[in-house]
């Protein structure tokens, strides 16, 4: 019932605007691929962003300190860090997490 009607407003009212999420996506993963610690980055082929950290950087207290500054990313596996964009993230948003990004190499 609910859940379906989510999912059909969905597929009504937003796939045009995935194609934002992605480059938005797309968009952290360069400023990932730029930045000492991150060791591997999986290929980003919708908004999510998955990527390994080098062992010089403990994931929870790489975690911890994007927390303090407001973003919020998921651990997924030893060394492993999970980001999505979404409609609620802009283009700001992404360029103020890609400074912290570069800020913390």
């Amino acid at each position: 019932g609910y859940m379906a009607a989510a999912g059909i407003y969905a597929l009504d009212n937003n796939i045009e605007r995935l194609k934002d999420d992605q480059k938005r996506a797309t968009e952290l993963g360069r400023t990932l691929e730029k930045v000492s610690y991150v060791k591997s980055l999986q290929p980003i082929d919708t908004n999510i962003v998955i990527f390994e950290l080098e062992d010089s950087m403990q994931r929870d207290d790489f975690i911890s300190l994007l927390k303090d500054k407001g973003i919020l990313v998921v651990p997924l596996g030893h060394q492993i860090v999970r980001m999505v964009t979404h409609m609620e993230i802009s283009d700001l948003m992404i360029h103020k997490v890609a400074e912290v990004l570069i800020s913390v190499d």
